[in-house]
């Protein structure tokens, strides 16, 4: 669901425990170092358009979900 927000947003809790000032751009290297993360996160343990490398299932149900019901909402 990395597009469900227009843009990234990175906030200092300790003096914005509100979440009101975004620091992104004051602080680039760290946005990109922390959606370097995000992407692998989402290549290894997927997300709702996509099955994760690592992903594992302990069930006899379909291994992929509806997800056009997800997709549909966000429309």
């Amino acid at each position: 669901m990395i597009d469900a927000v227009p843009a990234p947003q990175l906030f200092d809790l300790h003096a914005d425990i509100g979440e009101k000032h975004d620091v992104g751009a004051a602080n680039p290297k760290v946005v990109e170092r922390l959606m370097g993360l995000v992407e692998k996160a989402r290549v290894d343990m997927g997300d709702y358009d996509r099955m994760g490398s690592g992903a594992r299932f302990f069930d006899k149900a379909p291994r992929w979900p509806e997800t056009a019901k997800w997709r549909n909402r966000r429309k």
